[in-house]
């Protein structure tokens, strides 16, 4: 495929992002979609839907590097603050999958 011609600009594009500290400003948007909350819903009634935001592709490989490096940073340097276990699970099953 063509991943191993990507990765030097996926990698330079990640790296100027956590440099500059924001995302250039093409991948600052989203495409907002509505979505059924069931399938069996009404889907003449507006309150059934609900809004789901596609992202860019550059914007989700930048949110994990971070995500990444704060949870390292705080494992480092113990500051990870003890939560309900449920809690803690949601947010791994957010984070990294």
């Amino acid at each position: 495929m063509f991943l191993p011609e990507l990765i030097p600009y996926i990698t330079a594009m990640c790296n100027a992002s956590l440099l500059q500290g924001s995302l250039p400003e093409s991948q600052r948007h989203a495409v907002v979609v509505p979505r059924l909350k069931k399938a069996n819903a009404d889907h003449t009634d507006v309150k059934n839907y609900r809004p789901v935001s596609n992202l860019t592709f550059m914007s989700k490989v930048v949110e994990r590097l971070v995500c990444r490096q704060l949870e390292a940073y705080l494992e480092e340097y113990d500051l990870h603050i003890t939560l309900s276990s449920t809690f803690t699970v949601s947010i791994q099953k957010v984070s990294f999958d």
